[in-house]
């Protein structure tokens, strides 16, 4: 968590060996915050967590985007591992040409040892990436899906974990958080101020769509309308805009 004020981070500190208090480490010089019970942090981050809320319709059509950008990770490592493979085999293909030059004496000692010192060390820093691609968690759409779980009934697991798991949960919640004077705004993934999740994505599922319109004589004379795929017709669905209404506006 950060100042608001400054951008200095917030700092914990024990006063009369018993209250904590947090406040801004004033880095910059002073700001103008204040010091905050840590009792009071804790029940504004409860409450500001009792405040998302996750439909099952919603949850739905997360996990169903989750299992689609499982497929796009999948074939990520796939081809990420081919090419890799192709670049180990060409560097193999030189070692044993090379050698085969050393032993009808058409090279060097020295340079067929400097040339196959290098290319094992490329080979080496290939395996490493291919591995690492191997080991990538393909089961994190089920991670994804219990996150969401845990997003759905974050209060309720804010309230009976440790310090440390609720530090955890904020971290993924709410990243970057600000104190303001004595209230805390909650910062979103999308790194601007807000009081409640933000509609990015709802921006995104639309963002493509347009209407257009067939003018003669400065005027028009008809309107195409975009035809609302399923995916825009659960966004509105979720959003409770009738589809009637979104039509109206876009006339």
């Amino acid at each position: 968590m950060r100042c608001a004020a400054c951008g200095c981070a917030i700092t914990a500190e024990i006063k009369k060996d018993r209250y904590v208090y947090y406040h801004c480490t004033f880095d910059k010089g002073s700001c103008g915050g204040l010091y905050v019970r840590e009792e009071e942090l804790e029940r504004q981050f409860e409450d500001i967590l009792g405040e998302l809320q996750f439909s099952e319709a919603l949850l739905d059509w997360m996990r169903e985007a989750l299992r689609q950008s499982q497929k796009k990770n999948v074939e990520y490592h796939r081809r990420a591992i081919e090419k890799l493979n192709a670049q180990y085999a060409k560097l193999q293909n030189r070692i044993d040409q090379i050698y085969l030059d050393k032993l009808d004496g058409e090279v060097e000692e020295a340079f067929y040892r400097r040339n196959v010192s290098h290319w094992r060390e490329e080979q080496a820093q290939i395996r490493t990436r291919i591995e690492r691609h191997e080991k990538a968690d393909q089961n994190y759409i089920e991670q994804g899906i219990r996150l969401l779980e845990l997003a759905r009934n974050a209060q309720e697991f804010f309230r009976t974990r440790s310090q440390q798991g609720r530090a955890a949960l904020l971290g993924f919640i709410l990243p970057g958080s600000t104190l303001r004077q004595d209230r805390v705004v909650p910062l979103y993934p999308e790194e601007r101020e807000c009081e409640a999740p933000t509609a990015a994505r709802v921006f995104e599922v639309f963002t493509t769509f347009q209407r257009h319109h067939l003018s003669k004589a400065g005027k028009v004379v008809q309107t195409f309308l975009p035809e609302l795929k399923a995916l825009h017709r659960q966004t509105l669905r979720l959003l409770g805009i009738p589809i009637s209404t979104f039509r109206q506006d876009l006339n």
